[in-house]
């Protein structure tokens, strides 16, 4: 019985002590390798040749956008540009008119009012971009306007019982042409920064005031006998010759590879006052344009 339990106590003792060993020299092994390449001075590396550059390609162009533009290198919208714009107005500055109105029983008049209006105008453009997507927008756009009216008192009374007016009359009739000068000054927000190249949408809001200058008037005056007296050249007085307003619009712009910019846009403006505002001569108080703008 003694035998048989040192015999199989033994194996284990054994195996257990040859797996030590063989950890402790694989530790030791290590060790060495270790401060072998710790003494070994590292060597330096070869330096690899210089690859030539292949005779049949050429260097690439920086890249380009769709307009023209580039990429990088600066933003794609210059910070000032100035130019011409062209403007046409959907509704008459003027409307034709003829307005009656009575004084007292004795003392009545008639007038009428005719207008040759142009509906286009033309004048300059300057923007400069304050951030990424605001910028201020001012100008000048010149309008031409030109009316003509009929004045007619009558004095006393009608005698309804004969066919013709018993009425003492005096007939004025006045032409009279001006010139509208609208200086815009508007905020615009752009859809893109203006480094980002591409057509943008942009909204403005700001104020727009309008100066009358260069009027001129021609005036004739016929008595009811048939006495004509001419000519009157004295200006016809405006109401107000600077009017303010309020403006809203909206459009687009698009740049060239010559780095043109084409702005169309809409606008709507709402004057406070009239220039002219007579009795049949009254300016429009709602303009709504189509601006198109030419700028460097």
């Amino acid at each position: 019985m003694k035998s048989l339990n040192y015999t199989s106590v033994r194996g284990p003792v054994l195996a257990l002590s040859l797996i030590l060993g063989l950890a402790t020299a694989a530790s030791a092994a290590d060790e060495a390798d270790q401060q072998a390449a710790q003494a070994e001075p590292a060597k330096p590396a070869k330096p690899e040749p210089a690859q030539p550059p292949a005779s049949d390609e050429k260097a690439k162009p920086a890249a380009k956008s769709k307009f023209g533009q580039p990429v990088a290198g600066g933003p794609y919208v210059r910070r000032f540009s100035f130019g011409g714009t062209f403007s046409v107005v959907g509704l008459p500055m003027m409307k034709s008119k003829t307005s009656d109105v009575t004084i007292d029983t004795n003392l009545s008049v008639t007038s009428k009012t005719d207008v040759s209006n142009k509906r286009y105008g033309g004048g300059v453009d300057f923007q400069a971009t304050l951030m990424n997507r605001f910028a201020v927008n001012v100008g000048v756009i010149m309008r031409k306007t030109r009316f003509a009216v009929t004045d007619t008192t009558y004095y006393g009374v009608n005698d309804t019982s004969t066919s013709e007016d018993d009425r003492t009359t005096m007939i004025v009739e006045r032409g009279t042409r001006a010139t509208l000068l609208d200086y815009p000054i508007l905020l615009r927000y752009y859809s893109k920064n203006h480094t980002t190249p591409g057509r943008r949408w942009f909204y403005e809001a700001g104020a727009t005031f309008r100066q009358v200058t260069g009027i001129h008037s021609i005036a004739q005056t016929t008595q009811t006998d048939g006495t004509v007296d001419c000519c009157d050249e004295q200006p016809l007085k405006p109401q107000n010759r600077i009017v303010p307003g309020y403006t809203l619009g909206a459009g687009m712009q698009f740049i060239d590879e010559f780095g043109i910019r084409f702005v169309p846009e809409i606008r709507y403006t709402r004057w406070a006052r009239r220039t002219f505002d007579t009795q049949s001569t009254r300016m429009q108080t709602n303009q709504v344009e189509f601006v198109l703008s030419l700028t460097f």
